[in-house]
């Protein structure tokens, strides 16, 4: 976590980033967590002095992203665009109280596409889940697992051996994996846990 005594008007966009990322996250549930380190993930590719930023360094990444978001190889939805454009706004407002220097928030100015696309989310249909638990792949144990249990992406990644009761027949959701930069992961603990979410059929496909 960054000391904000080290932070000051000559520090980057990305150390404050990352500092109002630290205290946003601080006892929040994994779920939330999650969505602040998918926001600072995209937002850190800005890496300037935080009062050499102007509002095209941010309209220059939602632009990017509106065309093709690189870990979905689509365009990003409207949703997470103005969720990016609210985080920045949010950084900069941390900064200005933070820091006498800082008095301009240009995020304010950055614009979202019209053409952004809405995000629109669907329950697997029974022919896509069938299809998961039919056909032979590498990651079909992974596959299952997160559509039987419900894992996201992330709690999936950071599970461990010991996060499974075989004898209860229980998986023990405690931690998620956050992608910091390109290959680098990052593992949240979280006191607060989605516990007891049952293993019933699945157990028999891991012990198979």
């Amino acid at each position: 976590m960054f000391d904000l005594y080290d932070l000051n008007e000559k520090s980057l966009f990305s150390d404050w980033l990352r500092a109002w990322a630290d205290t946003k996250i601080l006892g929040m549930k994994f779920s939330y967590v999650t969505s602040i380190e998918s926001f600072v993930s995209y937002l850190s590719c800005i890496d300037k002095e935080i009062s050499s930023v102007r509002p095209m360094d941010i309209q220059s990444v939602i632009q990017k992203l509106s065309v093709k978001n690189p870990n979905t190889g689509k365009p990003a939805s409207k949703k997470l665009l103005k969720n990016l454009r609210q985080t920045a706004i949010s950084v900069f407002e941390f900064a200005i109280n933070n820091c006498y220097e800082i008095n301009k928030n240009p995020a304010e100015l950055v614009k979202i596409p019209t053409y952004a696309s809405y995000e629109k989310r669907q329950a697997l249909s029974k022919e896509q889940q069938s299809k998961i638990l039919d056909t032979p792949h590498r990651a079909s144990l992974s596959a299952l697992i997160m559509m039987l249990c419900g894992l996201r992406v992330g709690e999936l990644m950071a599970l461990t051996w010991d996060s499974i009761d075989f004898e209860h027949h229980v998986i023990i959701v405690n931690k998620s994996a956050f992608n910091v930069s390109g290959n680098q992961m990052r593992i949240q603990n979280f006191t607060k846990t989605r516990i007891g979410v049952k293993l019933l059929s699945l157990i028999c496909c891991i012990k198979n």
